[in-house]
């Protein structure tokens, strides 16, 4: 037994006093959603995750561990695969597809962790240069 698709009491003729969801516009808002905000963020990830590979791969990150900068640098490099196919995917279907927001999460949380390794490498770096200016300036400095 099928259901009505109209109530009753209203003609089928008669347009509703609601207006009617149309599906076929919420697909081309989600396009344009998606259009507008995906390609910028999934540029960002690659932006991000290119620094960190650089970064891990030219700098002496001497606070982790060789067991910790390898695991961190595989997760980067197999988070850039992931974004690279990603983004073949959403040009290729016309931003069509989308990606999973724990997917995404967990993309976001690991640049926050690389931010957090180039925030201390920078940190140690400049504690290193002022030591080193304060000392350059010391061995200079006449005697009293």
């Amino acid at each position: 037994m099928s259901l009505p698709t109209q109530p009753p009491d209203e003609p089928a003729d008669e347009p509703a006093d609601e207006p009617a969801d149309e599906p076929a516009d919420e697909p081309a808002d989600d396009t344009d959603l998606m259009r507008t905000i995906l390609p910028p963020l999934l540029k960002d990830f690659q932006h991000w995750f290119a620094s960190t590979v650089e970064m891990m791969t030219t700098r002496d990150v001497s606070f982790l561990t060789a067991e910790q900068q390898q695991n961190l640098l595989s997760r980067v490099q197999l988070a850039q695969k992931q974004v690279s196919a990603s983004q073949v995917l959403s040009s290729a279907t016309n931003h069509q597809a989308g990606i999973e927001m724990p997917v995404v999460t967990s993309w976001h949380k690991l640049v926050h962790e690389c931010w957090g390794v180039a925030l201390r490498l920078r940190q140690e770096k400049d504690a290193e240069e002022d030591a080193e200016g304060k000392q350059a300036k010391s061995e200079v400095a006449p005697e009293e």
